[in-house]
């Protein structure tokens, strides 16, 4: 009989101990460097504080306006939320054209290079891609403190670079 009163209370005790566990959250990797981001558009335009934070299912573009949150845009696998959401591959090439891979934006955010490595030139203390397609024509240059991509056809430009506090 003491058995059973012991095997009985072994759940409850399992149920008490994790039964209030906390539901995991999605992983964000996090970001303790702020950046100064300069993003511009024809149909963006956003230039102060923020972070770049990613997990392995999404990406997010946070812009803060003195210290509070002013803009933010999330990039999944299949849609750009701005805050309205949109077909990534919709959004992708409205922003950078027909040609552009559906990951451009990730990349750039990612501090990666893109479009594969095309043109990619490695100097003394920053890599350079210079890539020319029928509607695009882009310098992206990454350093290690500041990315700056800039489409001189398109009109878009995107610099993120470390806030030295």
């Amino acid at each position: 009989m003491k058995a059973f009163h012991v095997l009985w209370q072994l759940p409850l005790a399992g149920l008490l101990l994790f039964g209030c566990a906390r539901v995991p959250q999605p992983n964000f990797t996090p970001t303790t460097t702020p950046y100064q981001i300069l993003f511009l558009s024809p149909q963006l335009r956003y230039n102060d504080m923020g972070f770049v934070r990613h997990n392995v299912d999404s990406v997010v573009l946070e812009i803060y306006a003195l210290g509070k949150p002013l803009y933010k845009i999330n990039i999944d696998e299949r849609e750009i939320c701005v805050p309205e959401c949109y077909p990534k591959r919709l959004f992708i090439q409205h922003l950078f054209g027909d040609f552009a891979p559906s990951s451009l934006l990730e990349d750039i955010l990612l501090l990666r290079d893109i479009y594969g490595g095309e043109n990619l030139t490695i100097l003394d203390r920053s890599v350079v891609q210079e890539i020319v397609r029928q509607d695009s024509m882009i310098v992206y240059t990454r350093s290690a403190h500041k990315m700056v991509f800039e489409d001189s056809v398109r009109k878009v430009r995107i610099v993120l670079e470390d806030v030295k506090l």
